[in-house]
């Protein structure tokens, strides 16, 4: 499962326009939505944000977003996640990713 949420993710974030950014989202939105509601709205209220890298020429915006603190707050929360088989609930992962932040 995490590899389909980062495959969803992939299709936002390596794209040359905002507009296919979008379908990402779009897409995103339409596969999880009902599964993990408050990340959708998470997406959709910070897309702007989240897609400033596209603000950019292509030479520098793949490094923008490379080296986005998005990238190592995913590694944190890899490293936190893996030593857990099942989570007993969700506020259990969202305290998780609350301490990792």
């Amino acid at each position: 499962m995490e590899e389909v949420i980062i495959a969803m993710y992939e299709r936002i974030y390596q794209v040359n326009s905002r507009e296919e950014a979008l379908l990402g989202l779009e897409s995103l939105k339409r596969n999880w939505e009902k599964i993990y509601p408050e990340l959708v709205e998470s997406w959709r209220r910070d897309f702007s944000t989240l897609t400033t890298f596209l603000d950019y020429p292509e030479q520098i915006s793949s490094s923008i977003y490379t080296i986005n603190i998005l990238e190592r707050a995913n590694r944190q929360i890899k490293r936190r996640t893996k030593i857990v088989d099942v989570f007993s609930y969700v506020k259990a992962i969202e305290k998780i990713l609350y301490l990792t932040s």
